[in-house]
């Protein structure tokens, strides 16, 4: 995949102000000139935050916000293309919130979350983070430990540098696989040793049969409790049959008629016998008052006062009317009374029937009363205590003597019962463990097959497996191609051999024709050596990946070479297809476009 940086905005970020832009695809050679800490190096930094949200120093977000400015957030901008597609890519934050655009030929290209914006752009990009910052970056720094390091350390420096690792994580997940497989074989043959052990020395017994288990007298625990009661409440039953006995007495001393029937009353006796009690209170009366008018009435002929003749007819007269009023009164009231006697005689005769039916209702209510209190369960003598005594001691024993028998037959059904779920219990064991072991000696045997198959995996994936056959090849690629490159900077004088022994990568230097060890050269050689070595392995790091970017930061390689060593490498970067960006300040050279970067007030500027 052919990735094609075009250009790159930026403001506030790192040591630098706002308003930067750089040309990616101008010039075929750039120096990035300014002294040190001005923001050189920072540039490639920034071109891996936009693209990859990370940088490889690993300075956080929240750090990349240049402290001196006055703005309160940073943003950044790269165009590229991929193919024939164009993309733009804007990234702001400010504070703890970033927003992220990406822009596919001017449509926009952007997930709903960030994250799953970058997965894109890694998947547009075609290349992880480690790849795309090895083949964009190039320090002599990170070099020198390369060249410097023990033969051990340098091969480790290629398995990672080639991502070789992979095959030893796989070697490492095969080790651990392997580890658990062994330990799985090793419990069960633990387990086999255990089920066999157990069949040996295991015997299964004979069932036993259970006893018969007789019933609960019922009836003779309820006969017990009425004897407990009995002999609990004698004294109150004998009080009981006492008392019953009385009623019964009493109801058989009753007497009474069930003919009687209750007589009917008069109507109206007792109104009648009150409005003649009023007759004869008002007759009385009246012939109490006529008595005392017709006494007031003077019947005398001559004046008392002078005894001259007076005529006393009309008195005369009054006092016969009165008389006549008199008797008529009371004879009113005489028939009146004689009809009151009659009436009182009736209602005498009335109340004593009805005492007579209401003493006889008495009675027969009584009755009634007392044949529904009387028990006749209650026997009409009294209890033999005694004998209840001796009957409840009876009745005790056979339900003591039956309890043990139930009691003596459960507890033996118990441990029959025990017995027999053993032996079903050791039974089923044996079938399960016979089962069990074999299906363990499958298992075992599968084990055994797997691990000698992960054995030869294991050793395939280890440092002396495809690793090593990768890293031969490898080594022998980077070798052509170094030598490739040195022969351009040192005009055929000098060649690099690799040789690999088990764990070790050794570097000697062919001095025409000549081989000495790499610590014996000199400076402005070894300086060639190391050149040649970075290009050698951004070129087969680009062939490995199968992808292409046509942007490369170096950064202060060039002080490690002479004059001539400088002038044939820009003479091999003019060949290279990329965009070449030095980053020095001690390089001149009439065909390096020199970029300028100024620092004022603590804020880079970026001047073209």
């Amino acid at each position: 995949m052919n990735v094609q940086l075009r250009s790159l905005s930026w403001s506030n970020m790192f040591s630098y102000g706002p308003g930067n832009r750089l040309n990616l695809e101008g010039a075929k050679i750039s120096q990035l000139s300014g002294v040190n800490g001005n923001g050189k190096t920072s540039i490639s930094l920034i071109i891996q935050e936009l693209l990859y949200s990370k940088n490889v120093k690993g300075i956080k977000k929240g750090d990349i916000l240049n402290r001196y400015t006055t703005s309160k957030g940073w943003s950044g901008q790269i165009s590229f293309m991929v193919g024939k597609d164009l993309y733009d890519l804007t990234v702001e934050r400010v504070g703890d919130a970033s927003k992220v655009k990406l822009l596919k030929n001017g449509t926009d290209f952007t997930e709903h979350k960030i994250p799953d914006t970058y997965k894109k752009i890694q998947q547009i990009l075609g290349m992880p983070f480690e790849v795309f910052s090895q083949l964009t970056y190039q320090s002599s720094t990170d070099l020198l430990d390369f060249i410097k390091a023990t033969d051990t350390n340098r091969k480790k420096f290629l398995i990672n540098l080639f991502n070789l690792e992979r095959y030893l994580e796989i070697g490492d997940v095969l080790k651990v696989k392997l580890t658990e497989l062994e330990h799985n074989l090793s419990t069960q043959q633990g387990e086999l040793t255990g089920v066999k052990r157990f069949l040996e020395t295991t015997t299964v017994s004979e069932r036993k049969t259970l006893k018969p288990v007789v019933s609960w007298n019922s009836e003779a625990e309820g006969r017990k409790a009425k004897l407990k009661i009995q002999l609990d409440d004698f004294k109150s039953q004998c009080a009981k049959i006492e008392n019953n006995l009385m009623m019964i007495k009493e109801r058989d001393t009753l007497q009474f008629d069930m003919t009687i029937s209750k007589p009917q009353l008069t109507p109206g006796l007792q109104d009648n016998m009150r409005r003649l009690e009023r007759e004869i209170a008002v007759g009385n009366q009246k012939v109490k008052d006529l008595t005392k008018n017709k006494n007031n009435i003077d019947t005398s002929d001559s004046c008392y006062a002078c005894g001259q003749h007076i005529d006393n007819s009309r008195g005369v007269k009054l006092k016969q009317d009165i008389d006549l009023e008199i008797a008529s009164a009371t004879g009113a009231v005489r028939r009146a009374s004689g009809d009151l006697q009659t009436l009182q005689t009736r209602e005498q005769e009335e109340r004593n029937q009805y005492q007579l039916w209401s003493s006889n209702q008495r009675a027969i209510e009584r009755f009634e009363q007392l044949s529904q209190l009387i028990d006749t369960s209650l026997p009409t003598t009294y209890p033999d205590y005694n004998q209840i005594k001796t009957e409840y001691g009876e009745v005790s024993q056979q339900l003591d003597d039956l309890k043990k028998l139930i009691d003596d037959t459960t507890k033996y059904n118990e441990q029959v019962h025990i017995h027999n779920t053993r032996v079903e219990t050791l039974t089923e064991q044996r079938r399960d463990f016979l089962a069990r072991q074999e299906l363990l000696e499958k298992d075992i045997l599968n084990i055994k097959v797997k691990i000698n198959h992960l054995n030869i995996l294991k050793k395939a994936f280890s440092t002396s497996g495809i690793v090593a056959y990768k890293l031969e090849n490898l080594t022998k690629q980077l070798e052509s191609t170094i030598n490739y490159y040195l022969a351009e900077l040192s005009d055929g004088q000098f060649q690099i051999i690799f040789r690999l022994n088990g764990e070790k990568l050794n570097i000697v230097v062919a001095n025409n024709g000549k081989e000495t060890p790499i610590e014996t050269v000199s400076g402005g050689e070894f300086g060639r050596i190391q050149t040649s070595i970075l290009l050698a392995i951004r070129n087969l790091l680009s062939k490995i990946g199968g992808s292409k970017i046509n942007v490369l930061f170096l950064d202060e390689i060039t002080g490690v070479l002479d004059a001539s060593g400088k002038e044939r490498l820009v003479d091999i970067l003019m060949q290279e297809d990329a965009n070449t960006f030095f980053i020095s300040h001690d390089f001149e050279h009439p065909l390096i476009e020199k970029i300028q970067i100024k620092k004022r007030n603590n804020i880079s500027k970026l001047g073209e």
